[in-house]
Protein backbone atom coordinates (compact mmCIF):
# COMPACT_ATOMS: atom_id res chain seq x y z
CA UNK A 1 0.00 0.00 0.00
CA UNK A 2 0.99 3.64 -0.28
CA UNK A 3 1.07 3.84 3.51
CA UNK A 4 3.84 1.32 3.86
CA UNK A 5 5.79 2.45 0.82
CA UNK A 6 6.61 6.07 1.75
CA UNK A 7 7.10 5.20 5.39
CA UNK A 8 9.67 2.58 4.55
CA UNK A 9 11.90 4.64 2.28
CA UNK A 10 13.87 6.63 4.80
CA UNK A 11 16.89 4.41 4.39
CA UNK A 12 19.43 6.51 2.52
CA UNK A 13 21.31 5.01 -0.41
CA UNK A 14 24.52 6.05 1.30
CA UNK A 15 24.46 7.03 5.00
CA UNK A 16 27.49 9.27 4.40
CA UNK A 17 25.90 11.29 1.61
CA UNK A 18 24.86 14.35 3.63
CA UNK A 19 24.89 17.42 1.34
CA UNK A 20 28.01 19.60 1.58
CA UNK A 21 25.94 22.64 2.54
CA UNK A 22 24.56 20.73 5.54
CA UNK A 23 27.98 19.42 6.57
CA UNK A 24 29.35 22.96 6.53
CA UNK A 25 26.76 24.46 8.87
CA UNK A 26 26.40 21.76 11.56
CA UNK A 27 29.12 21.47 14.20
CA UNK A 28 30.90 18.14 14.29
CA UNK A 29 29.32 16.97 11.03
CA UNK A 30 32.62 16.00 9.44
CA UNK A 31 33.42 13.82 12.45
CA UNK A 32 29.92 12.31 12.29
CA UNK A 33 30.37 11.39 8.62
CA UNK A 34 33.74 9.85 9.46
CA UNK A 35 31.93 7.73 12.03
CA UNK A 36 29.45 6.49 9.44
CA UNK A 37 32.30 5.77 7.07
CA UNK A 38 33.93 3.64 9.78
CA UNK A 39 30.65 1.75 10.20
CA UNK A 40 30.68 0.79 6.51
CA UNK A 41 34.06 -0.88 7.06
CA UNK A 42 32.83 -2.56 10.28
CA UNK A 43 35.35 -0.59 12.36
CA UNK A 44 33.09 -0.11 15.39
CA UNK A 45 35.82 1.26 17.64
CA UNK A 46 36.75 4.02 15.22
CA UNK A 47 33.08 4.78 14.60
CA UNK A 48 32.47 5.21 18.30
CA UNK A 49 35.52 7.47 18.64
CA UNK A 50 34.35 9.66 15.75
CA UNK A 51 30.82 9.87 17.15
CA UNK A 52 32.20 10.97 20.51
CA UNK A 53 34.27 13.66 18.82
CA UNK A 54 31.21 14.82 16.91
CA UNK A 55 29.14 14.90 20.09
CA UNK A 56 31.85 16.87 21.91
CA UNK A 57 31.76 19.36 19.03
CA UNK A 58 28.04 19.84 19.60
CA UNK A 59 26.52 17.48 17.01
CA UNK A 60 23.21 16.13 18.37
CA UNK A 61 22.93 13.37 15.76
CA UNK A 62 26.13 11.90 17.20
CA UNK A 63 24.40 11.81 20.58
CA UNK A 64 21.64 9.73 18.99
CA UNK A 65 24.15 7.34 17.42
CA UNK A 66 26.00 6.86 20.70
CA UNK A 67 22.76 6.25 22.60
CA UNK A 68 21.66 3.64 20.05
CA UNK A 69 25.10 2.08 20.02
CA UNK A 70 25.03 1.66 23.80
CA UNK A 71 21.36 0.67 24.12
CA UNK A 72 21.15 -1.51 21.01
CA UNK A 73 24.67 -2.89 20.46
CA UNK A 74 23.44 -5.53 18.01
CA UNK A 75 21.97 -2.77 15.83
CA UNK A 76 25.03 -0.51 15.97
CA UNK A 77 26.26 -0.82 12.42
CA UNK A 78 22.76 -0.06 11.13
CA UNK A 79 22.05 2.99 13.29
CA UNK A 80 22.30 5.32 10.32
CA UNK A 81 19.20 3.80 8.75
CA UNK A 82 17.26 2.52 11.76
CA UNK A 83 13.93 4.17 12.46
CA UNK A 84 12.61 4.83 15.94
CA UNK A 85 9.87 2.28 15.30
CA UNK A 86 12.36 -0.39 14.29
CA UNK A 87 14.49 0.16 17.35
CA UNK A 88 11.45 0.02 19.61
CA UNK A 89 10.89 -3.56 18.43
CA UNK A 90 14.31 -4.46 19.81
CA UNK A 91 13.40 -3.51 23.39
CA UNK A 92 13.09 -6.70 25.42
CA UNK A 93 11.08 -5.31 28.35
CA UNK A 94 7.63 -3.99 27.33
CA UNK A 95 7.62 -1.51 30.23
CA UNK A 96 10.78 0.12 28.86
CA UNK A 97 9.52 0.65 25.31
CA UNK A 98 7.65 3.94 25.76
CA UNK A 99 10.43 5.40 27.89
CA UNK A 100 13.14 4.54 25.36
CA UNK A 101 11.02 5.76 22.43
CA UNK A 102 10.55 9.10 24.17
CA UNK A 103 14.31 9.39 24.66
CA UNK A 104 14.95 8.53 21.00
CA UNK A 105 12.27 10.99 19.91
CA UNK A 106 13.61 13.84 22.05
CA UNK A 107 17.16 13.41 20.78
CA UNK A 108 15.88 13.12 17.21
CA UNK A 109 13.87 16.33 17.56
CA UNK A 110 16.90 18.20 18.86
CA UNK A 111 19.00 16.80 16.04
CA UNK A 112 16.38 17.74 13.43
CA UNK A 113 16.19 21.30 14.77
CA UNK A 114 19.96 21.44 14.33
CA UNK A 115 19.42 20.57 10.65
CA UNK A 116 20.55 16.94 10.56
CA UNK A 117 18.80 15.36 7.58
CA UNK A 118 18.93 11.85 9.08
CA UNK A 119 16.90 13.09 12.04
CA UNK A 120 14.43 14.91 9.82
CA UNK A 121 13.93 11.69 7.86
CA UNK A 122 13.43 9.63 11.02
CA UNK A 123 10.80 12.10 12.23
CA UNK A 124 8.61 12.09 9.15
CA UNK A 125 8.79 8.31 9.01
CA UNK A 126 7.81 8.15 12.68
CA UNK A 127 4.92 10.63 12.53
CA UNK A 128 3.38 9.11 9.38
CA UNK A 129 2.62 5.99 11.39
CA UNK A 130 0.04 5.49 14.10
CA UNK A 131 2.29 5.00 17.11
CA UNK A 132 -0.48 5.18 19.69
CA UNK A 133 0.83 1.99 21.24
CA UNK A 134 4.05 3.91 21.91
CA UNK A 135 2.19 6.93 23.24
CA UNK A 136 2.49 8.99 20.04
CA UNK A 137 -0.53 9.06 17.67
CA UNK A 138 -0.48 9.54 13.91
CA UNK A 139 0.44 13.16 13.13
CA UNK A 140 0.36 13.88 9.38
CA UNK A 141 0.95 17.67 9.63
CA UNK A 142 4.10 17.01 11.65
CA UNK A 143 5.15 14.29 9.21
CA UNK A 144 4.74 16.66 6.25
CA UNK A 145 6.67 19.38 8.07
CA UNK A 146 9.74 17.17 8.52
CA UNK A 147 9.30 15.50 5.13
CA UNK A 148 9.60 18.89 3.45
CA UNK A 149 12.66 19.81 5.51
CA UNK A 150 14.36 16.50 4.70
CA UNK A 151 13.57 16.92 1.00
CA UNK A 152 14.92 20.47 1.03
CA UNK A 153 18.08 19.12 2.67
CA UNK A 154 18.60 16.73 -0.24
CA UNK A 155 17.41 13.35 1.07
CA UNK A 156 16.38 11.43 -2.09
CA UNK A 157 13.77 9.24 -0.39
CA UNK A 158 12.09 12.33 1.05
CA UNK A 159 12.24 14.12 -2.30
CA UNK A 160 10.50 11.14 -3.90
CA UNK A 161 7.84 10.96 -1.18
CA UNK A 162 7.11 14.69 -1.47
CA UNK A 163 6.73 14.19 -5.21
CA UNK A 164 4.17 11.48 -4.47
CA UNK A 165 2.19 13.82 -2.25
CA UNK A 166 2.11 16.54 -4.90
CA UNK A 167 1.12 13.99 -7.53
CA UNK A 168 -1.82 13.28 -5.23
CA UNK A 169 -0.93 9.61 -4.82
CA UNK A 170 -0.86 9.97 -1.04
CA UNK A 171 -3.15 12.88 -0.17
CA UNK A 172 -6.40 10.92 -0.20
CA UNK A 173 -4.95 8.09 1.85
CA UNK A 174 -3.46 10.40 4.48
CA UNK A 175 -6.32 12.91 4.25
CA UNK A 176 -4.01 15.89 3.86
CA UNK A 177 -4.84 19.29 2.42
CA UNK A 178 -1.75 19.43 0.22
CA UNK A 179 -2.95 20.49 -3.26
CA UNK A 180 -2.20 18.44 -6.34
CA UNK A 181 0.59 20.11 -8.29
CA UNK A 182 2.15 18.11 -11.10
CA UNK A 183 4.83 20.72 -11.73
CA UNK A 184 6.06 20.47 -8.15
CA UNK A 185 5.66 16.70 -8.24
CA UNK A 186 7.91 16.46 -11.28
CA UNK A 187 10.38 18.87 -9.65
CA UNK A 188 10.82 16.62 -6.61
CA UNK A 189 10.94 13.44 -8.69
CA UNK A 190 13.68 14.97 -10.84
CA UNK A 191 15.70 15.92 -7.76
CA UNK A 192 15.28 12.44 -6.26
CA UNK A 193 16.26 10.83 -9.58
CA UNK A 194 19.33 13.07 -9.85
CA UNK A 195 20.33 11.85 -6.38
CA UNK A 196 20.06 8.24 -7.49
CA UNK A 197 16.64 7.25 -6.16
CA UNK A 198 15.38 4.46 -8.51
CA UNK A 199 11.65 4.80 -7.74
CA UNK A 200 11.73 8.45 -8.81
CA UNK A 201 13.23 7.48 -12.16
CA UNK A 202 10.39 5.01 -12.68
CA UNK A 203 7.76 7.62 -11.82
CA UNK A 204 9.33 10.16 -14.17
CA UNK A 205 9.27 7.60 -16.98
CA UNK A 206 5.60 6.94 -16.25
CA UNK A 207 4.78 10.65 -16.30
CA UNK A 208 6.63 11.12 -19.57
CA UNK A 209 4.78 8.15 -21.07
CA UNK A 210 1.41 9.54 -19.97
CA UNK A 211 2.22 12.97 -21.40
CA UNK A 212 3.24 11.53 -24.76
CA UNK A 213 0.19 9.28 -25.03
Amino acid sequence: TFFLKPCAIAQPINPTSTPTSVVAKIPGQVELENGFEAITTHDDKSAKDWFKKAKDAGNVEAEYEIYVMDKFPQQFEFTGVNSINYLSLSVCKPDDVKKIVQILLKITLRSAVQGNVRAETRLWNFYCRDNSYLGVPLNIPEALKWLRKAAENGDPASEDALGQFYENNLNEYFQTSLPKDMELSRHWYELAASHGWPDAKIRLAQLNSENSA
